[in-house]
């Protein structure tokens, strides 16, 4: 795997010293207050392919027509063929099969229909954003974004797949919505892309649990339903022997977090948490809580040492020849401490939920060594999480939830039946650009009933590529946060310090809309 990766970086190094090498050109430049999206008169596309070969158009199009089995989307232009060794091969009109193709990588954007869905977009100038000039790794960036009403508002209340960075990285995710308040038969989602990303989504499924009044539902991390009619605070909370009762006691604006250690971005530092009047019984771990953006940080970094050639990389992962993701890994989540039977502190369990914009509340079980030592501990690395309530649920049992598919989708402000198809049609998929925005409507059973809300979803997001991270590329420095994430992250940590500070700030206010 190792030589197979060296191998690729030298043809990397040697077509970027060839003056004559394919490269796109005329980068798309895009002005966030206006929204315009200047196309280039002679765009470029590069189709990466499963078996390694690149295609290189310069006059394409999408056509959909049927090959005797069915009907089958193909790209179509003119260009040249390139061998892994990105050598030519051919130079003619191609008809390339879409379901061959891994990532399409443009200069320009333009909405083809199912090629959107594999496009990464490279090259991209931020005209007129002097928050994200001051800082490009603070931009802001997401998954899908959705708001809900809380009885008052539309806040967000969930971000789904978060770590979906690629096609072959779609995965599922499901967010309780802990704040929803409906009283209508029809429950209402606002789905938000403000980012520059091109969002992937296959479904949004509506999950619903009839309740009492004080009775609640939680989602356990290895995918049960439970209800409960008692939850208990804790009774203290600590770290390095300071108060931290306050941030952590309601599910309201106030957050626990710390700061990065100078020296090493892994650094752990541990919580302690004590709770009273616990009985026997079943027990689980209440925690909201969502990332700083250290994660963030890391991620653009790496972005920006991939450079002009992130399309090759991203094929890369996409075909399974590099290794990726070790270096979160080491970063790690939230792990929860308990006493074992001799009293030693030992990791009983670990929260892993990425995403730095909504509070994600999850229920860990715990074990009944709870009901005599009454205590926890949360080990974390120093400044990557921001901790918004921990709590216990004595738990009573598994529930199965009521899934709701969408019953109506509007898209400014209008019925919107394609969108409408394609969130029903388990073979489709709905794609997003910067600044869309779906109002997707869900019909409840009985709005007599009080319900706990939570959201489902399945997608990936592919991230916009900036011209300020490409003038950072560094095949060397990315080998090294590849092969060795332990001294990445101690040599990130002193560059991350500096700007650690405004990096919530500039992210909040460098939302796209348009």
């Amino acid at each position: 795997m190792i030589n197979k990766i060296l191998i690729y970086l030298i043809i990397i190094l040697i077509v970027g010293c060839n003056p004559d090498a394919y490269q796109l050109a005329n980068r798309i430049s895009v002005d966030p207050i206006n929204g315009d999206l200047l196309h280039p008169s002679s765009p470029f596309i590069k189709a990466h392919m499963k078996d390694g070969k690149v295609y290189v158009l310069n006059s394409w199009e999408m056509i959909n027509k049927y090959d005797g089995f069915g009907n089958v989307n193909y790209l179509i232009g003119e260009g040249t063929l390139l061998s892994v060794n990105r050598e030519i091969l051919e130079q003619e009109q191609f008809e390339i099969p879409l379901d061959s193709v891994v990532i399409l990588e443009t200069n320009e954007l333009t909405n083809s229909g199912p090629a959107t869905a594999l496009t990464l977009v490279t090259g991209l100038s931020l005209i007129g954003s002097t928050l994200c000039a001051q800082n490009p790794k603070a931009c802001f960036g997401s998954c899908p974004t959705f708001y809900v009403n809380d009885g008052q508002n539309n806040i967000i209340q969930a971000e789904g797949f978060s770590s979906s960075i690629s096609p072959s990285l779609e995965a599922t995710d499901i967010d309780m919505l802990y704040n929803a308040s409906n009283s209508d038969e029809i429950f209402q989602v606002e789905m938000k892309n403000e980012a520059y990303e091109t969002h992937v989504i296959s479904y949004l499924d509506l999950l619903i649990f009839p309740k009492s009044n004080d009775e609640r539902i939680f989602y356990e991390i290895d995918g049960t339903f439970w209800n409960t009619n008692e939850i208990i605070g804790p009774s203290s909370c600590s770290i390095n022997n300071n108060d931290c009762l306050d941030k952590i006691i309601e599910m309201d604006d106030l957050e626990w977090f710390s700061v990065t250690d100078s020296f090493n971005l892994a650094k752990k530092e541990i919580i302690e948490i004590e709770f009273n009047n616990i009985e026997n019984g079943d027990y689980g771990l209440i925690l909201g809580a969502r990332q700083s953006l250290l994660s963030t940080f890391i991620f653009y970094q790496a972005l920006s040492y991939m450079g002009k050639n992130v399309g090759e990389w991203l094929a890369m992962t996409e075909r399974g020849e590099i290794p990726h993701g070790e270096i979160f890994n080491i970063l790690g989540g939230i792990e929860i401490l308990i006493k074992n039977e001799r009293g030693k502190w030992e990791k009983w369990n670990e929260m892993k939920e990425m995403g730095p914009i909504a509070t994600d509340i999850h229920m860990i079980k715990l074990p009944h060594l709870i009901n005599e030592s009454k205590s926890i501990k949360l080990r974390l690395a120093k400044g990557n999480w921001r901790i918004n309530y921990i709590a216990l649920a004595s738990l009573n049992e598994k529930l199965e939830p009521i899934v709701l598919k969408p019953s109506s989708i509007y898209y400014d402000s209008k019925y919107d039946e394609e969108a409408m198809n394609l969130l029903l049609d388990n073979k489709q998929k709905l794609v997003t650009l910067p600044g869309d925005v779906y109002t997707i409507n869900y019909e409840i059973p009985s709005n007599e009933l009080k319900y706990e809300y939570f959201l489902k979803s399945r997608g990936y997001y592919l991230e916009w590529i900036r011209d300020s991270w490409i003038e950072e590329e560094n095949l060397t420095s990315l080998i090294k946060m590849n092969f060795t994430p332990k001294k990445t992250l101690k040599d990130l940590a002193p560059i991350y310090k500096e700007i650690e500070a405004d990096m919530e700030n500039i992210f909040w206010n460098s939302k796209y809309e348009k």
